[in-house]
């Protein structure tokens, strides 16, 4: 997998994107669209929640590709108990976008975006 590096001539939007750390879609959905970066417009980040605990290919991809990256793991059931955490990690990686790959994030995703006007895109 080639990801492009951010050329730091550019005006690089910092992009985090939240998905599920367990195995599933998400992460190759997430791979895919930092892939597709090929201009290196985006200064990505990962933040993995879930149940699960971070899958070991997922993290091994991270430290190869040297993408920044947090896990959170929540209890099932309990999505709202990981709230305040996710808040903060967002406010620890200051993005201009948030890519949402899971509805269980999306009410501290969509206050994070909405007090600091950010971009949130749910996929």
């Amino acid at each position: 997998m080639n990801i492009s590096k951010p050329d730091a001539s550019r005006c690089v939007r910092r992009v985090t994107q939240v998905l599920y750390s367990g195995l599933g879609g998400h992460a190759s959905v997430a791979f895919s669209l930092l892939a597709g970066d090929i201009e290196g417009q985006w200064q990505p980040a990962l933040l993995f929640v879930g149940i699960e605990p971070l899958a070991p290919g997922y993290r091994q991809l991270c430290e190869l590709l040297e993408l920044p990256f947090e896990c959170i793991q929540s209890r099932q059931g309990q999505p709202w108990c990981t709230w305040p955490a996710i808040y903060l990690a967002l406010r620890r990686q200051r993005p201009d976008v948030v890519v949402l790959h899971s509805v269980s994030s999306l009410l501290p995703v969509a206050l994070y975006c909405f007090t600091h006007r950010k971009r949130l895109v749910d996929v």
